[in-house]
């Protein structure tokens, strides 16, 4: 027997273990909340010994780990297509779209959310664009490109302020400038504010703060982003839209 094919297969069933005792976790969350969650309480879903359960995941956290990048990896997958499929709508097109998918996918989505945002146990994490996982540099990606875009233009730079590369994460700045050589260190600012603003107002409509229905909820987050596209100056750019609009 080829020892190459007995190995995939291993692979193939462990993939498999794997993605259930996530999606198993991930039910439990939503339906009991983070106390519901042990690996005993997975185990006995799946039909596992709790000691066989440590092959897959060390411990709690990191099952918790793991669930949160996938979570991450969703919202940021579901932002960048909406925002990608809204290309021919120019910088502010995109930008919209963005950012109605992560609010969409956030009411979907809610115990994903507060995954990837809240300790599961309580309290907070700060939001946007720490190191790893993958998914935080992944959200924040649309969000520098949009604020390459629009720096030349944009009222929401501080013209005070000098920011340095020094300022931030090494590894957050090496990833920016790999994949953004032309944008400067205000760009990483101007891109943690715009996500800040819009998470903020996501994280109060799921949190019950806002003390609104929903359709109020939505106008006044659609109203900051059309604050946002004014103080970036996107009516000024050479937009496909404005374009349009001049013929």
């Amino acid at each position: 027997m080829d020892d190459t094919a007995v190995e995939t297969r291993r692979e193939r069933l462990r993939r498999s273990t794997t993605a259930e005792i996530k999606e198993i976790a991930l039910r439990l969350l939503v339906e009991g909340g983070p106390s519901a969650l042990t690996l005993r309480a997975v185990a006995r879903q799946i039909g596992m010994a709790p000691n066989a359960l440590y092959g897959y995941f060390a411990s709690r956290d990191d099952l918790v780990a793991a669930l949160r990048d996938d979570q991450y990896a969703a919202l940021a997958r579901a932002a960048r297509d909406s925002r990608d499929i809204a290309a021919a709508e120019g910088v502010d097109g995109q930008l919209r779209a963005w950012a109605h998918a992560v609010r969409e996918w956030a009411l979907e989505n809610p115990t994903g959310w507060h995954l990837i945002f809240d300790d599961p146990t309580g309290g907070h994490r700060s939001a946007p664009c720490p190191p790893p996982p993958e998914g935080d540099f992944d959200m924040c990606m649309p969000l520098l490109e949009f604020a390459e875009a629009t720096l030349p233009h944009s009222r929401l730079t501080a013209a005070s302020t000098a920011y340095q590369w020094s300022d931030f994460d090494d590894a957050l700045t090496e990833r920016v400038q790999a994949a953004l050589p032309d944008l400067p260190p205000e760009g990483i600012a101007l891109g943690l504010r715009i996500w800040a603003r819009l998470h903020g107002l996501v994280a109060f409509e799921l949190d019950g703060r806002i003390r609104a229905p929903s359709t109020v909820a939505a106008t006044i987050y659609d109203d900051e982003i059309t604050h946002l596209l004014r103080s970036a100056g996107t009516g000024e750019m050479d937009s496909p839209r404005n374009r349009s609009a001049e013929r």
